[in-house]
């Protein structure tokens, strides 16, 4: 009986999945709701790759002006020569961008990381505050985003901001008082299906056959060469073939790790331009409010029986309604 009546109590004192309140929170609209400044080495770090790039891009700018004041005077030797140096330049730029880059995405992770960390203790204080069962928080990665917020009152980024300001003791704001509609969205369905994948990667499809062929040819090569090596084995001292098998294997290993390297770029590639397909529907349902008739839409994986939701209700999937509206002309 004792067992019985305590887990009548807590079944009654857990909120059922429909009682759910659902939020989102987003680190770059608490970090500005709050204030936030970046440290003096992040900007000092921004400030040395800003003045880096204005540096070498005055020197490919004034070897630009140079070439194209004095090339008609010039020898093929020293044109060939200035050319070169452009070229070097235009690469040293290019590196000097991804460098930077890295670096500042690096700090603003870091910076984000450190933030989350301070919000930790506001987004627990107002969660038990206004009985807060989930909240959905965008990981802002190179996937594009992880949700819509189409009603405002379930968006408390800049009310946790706000608390961060405020700093210990801050008075807790009022949550939203009822669970949200939340409706689904499975974006790469809707890529595929509305003829925009075919359309924003043709080139890239084009990129990766000619990856696929030019691997396939320079592994023939390989493998011809192996061939050779084998008729010619009896006239070859072991030292002669311990080399040539040493070159071969490095020539294949150097080809297959290439080969995997472009393949990792086309695969970055093709999900930078599903992220941006996203962005787009995340414009058109902000703009469009009413028709997802929803507080909150969420983008699943590809495959949502692979993904952390299944959407077992017809309704509540939007997909086909996406990919009506976002289907690429014909």
């Amino acid at each position: 009986m004792k067992w019985t009546f305590a887990a009548a109590l807590a079944a009654i004192a857990l909120p059922s999945a429909a009682q759910t309140v659902t939020v989102t929170y987003t680190d770059q609209r608490a970090m500005s709701a709050a204030g936030y400044q970046m440290d003096d080495y992040h900007q000092e770090r921004i400030d040395h790759w800003r003045g880096e790039i204005a540096r070498k891009s005055d020197e490919l700018r004034a070897q630009a002006n140079k070439m194209a004041r004095d090339a008609v005077h010039w020898s093929p030797d020293v044109q060939a020569r200035e050319q070169q140096r452009m070229a070097k330049l235009e690469g040293e730029l290019t590196d000097l961008n991804t460098q930077a880059v890295d670096e500042t995405e690096q700090l603003a992770a870091i910076a984000k990381a450190g933030f989350r960390g301070q919000a930790a203790p506001y987004l627990k204080a107002f969660s038990q505050a206004n009985a807060i069962g989930e909240i959905l928080v965008d990981p802002a990665d190179d996937d594009g985003s992880a949700f819509v917020v189409l009603n405002p009152a379930y968006d408390i980024s800049a009310r946790i901001g706000e608390m961060v300001k405020s700093g210990p003791g801050a008075e807790v704001a009022a949550g939203p008082n009822r669970p949200p509609v939340i409706r689904y969205v499975i974006a790469a369905d809707a890529y595929y299906d509305s003829g925009l994948q075919a359309a924003r990667e043709g080139d890239l499809i084009e990129e990766m056959l000619d990856a696929d062929e030019d691997f396939l040819a320079q592994q023939q090569v390989l493998n011809d060469r192996m061939a050779g090596l084998d008729r010619q084995r009896l006239l070859m001292t072991p030292e002669e073939q311990d080399l040539a098998e040493m070159k071969l294997m490095a020539d294949s290993v150097a080809l297959r790790e290439a080969y995997d390297e472009q393949q990792e770029r086309n695969l970055l590639r093709r999900k930078q331009r599903l992220a941006s397909f996203k962005n787009d529907v995340y414009i058109f349902l902000s703009n469009n409010p009413d028709l997802a008739k929803a507080d909150i839409v969420r983008f699943l994986d590809d495959d949502s029986m692979v993904g952390t939701v299944f959407v077992s209700h017809p309704d509540l999937d939007i997909t086909d309604l996406v990919t009506a509206r976002m289907t690429a002309p014909e």
